[in-house]
């Protein structure tokens, strides 16, 4: 079992929590100090981590979910696709920004 990571509640966190969300110790790690802090870096943004005051920017990503991909439900023009049908597991059931909710998973 992964070890429970400290995480500063913030607004952000908060409906994280309530919603479920167990942050472990190491893909915290990596999305506090990894991903998103170099990446907002790289790209000249005020981002890309969850601290007391900081934007509460973050999406919610459930690695045991299982979805089917249909061409019909995407956005992209081209309706050729190779994954036409393919069962994946793992997407996101949630975005917050700026602290609030912006979009939820059905």
């Amino acid at each position: 079992m992964a070890k429970k990571a400290h995480v500063s509640e913030t607004p952000a966190t908060a409906w994280l929590k309530a919603h479920g969300v167990a942050f472990t110790e190491h893909p915290y790690d990596y999305l506090e100090h990894g991903g998103a802090q170099h990446s907002a870096r790289v790209l000249g943004l005020d981002r890309g981590t969850l601290r007391v005051g900081a934007p509460g920017d973050v999406t919610v990503f459930d690695t045991e979910s299982r979805w089917t991909y249909d061409v019909n439900k995407t956005l992209s023009k081209s309706k050729n696709s190779p994954f036409h049908g393919r069962e994946f597991r793992g997407g996101p059931v949630a975005s917050v920004a700026g602290g609030n909710v912006i979009w939820q998973a059905d």
